[in-house]
């Protein structure tokens, strides 16, 4: 339940980084979680309150898988351009362009 008092906590259902995107996928969290681990090498998925997180081998946060009612939200890096992990990033999203709604 939301409230407008300041003090109360308000549930949010979307992953707040400036630098990510969000692409609604057409898959379960499993599927599009083995899908990423198939494209992107060395990355690390780690199950979380909010959702499947993945990092690469030096803790840098590239996606997060948050489940929705018809699928899963790909919350992934966009920003900066020519941080290696935005362009694992990228990687990842080609991989599973074919499946967003």
């Amino acid at each position: 339940m939301q409230s407008s008092d300041p003090t109360m906590p308000v549930h949010k259902t979307h992953v707040e980084h400036p630098e990510f995107t969000t692409e609604r996928l057409a898959l379960d969290v499993q599927t599009a979680t083995d899908l990423i681990c198939d494209a992107v090498s060395g990355v690390t998925p780690t199950e979380t309150t909010v959702g499947t997180k993945f990092r690469t081998q030096t803790g840098m946060l590239i996606a997060i898988l948050t489940e929705a009612d018809d699928g899963v939200d790909l919350h992934y890096r966009t920003a900066p351009a020519s941080e290696p992990a935005t362009l694992k990033a990228r990687r990842l999203w080609r991989a599973l362009r074919p499946y967003a709604d």
